[in-house]
């Protein structure tokens, strides 16, 4: 059996589109908030793999106050667990 070899997919700058990157948000943020809900978490633990631009750490973590862990195979992103 073949081990599974990890590559970064995109580069860093494929993450400066400002227009793309606020509709991926609202998108991610809209599916997050609607099962934190669905479910009832009281208090959401969230683990974001592919950590791109962080906007949606970000927006998670200050704006709605979840714990939120990241994990990413490309060491420049700065992701918490690699």
């Amino acid at each position: 059996m073949d081990k599974f070899k990890a590559s970064v997919q995109v580069e860093k700058e494929h993450y400066d589109s400002v227009l793309g990157s606020y509709v991926h948000l609202y998108n991610q943020v809209s599916d997050v908030i609607e099962l934190v809900k669905k479910h009832k978490m009281i208090e959401p633990k969230i683990l974001i793999i592919g950590v791109g631009d962080n906007l949606l750490k970000i927006t998670l973590k200050n704006k709605f106050g979840f714990v939120i862990k990241t994990m990413d195979i490309d060491s420049n992103l700065k992701s918490l667990v690699q």
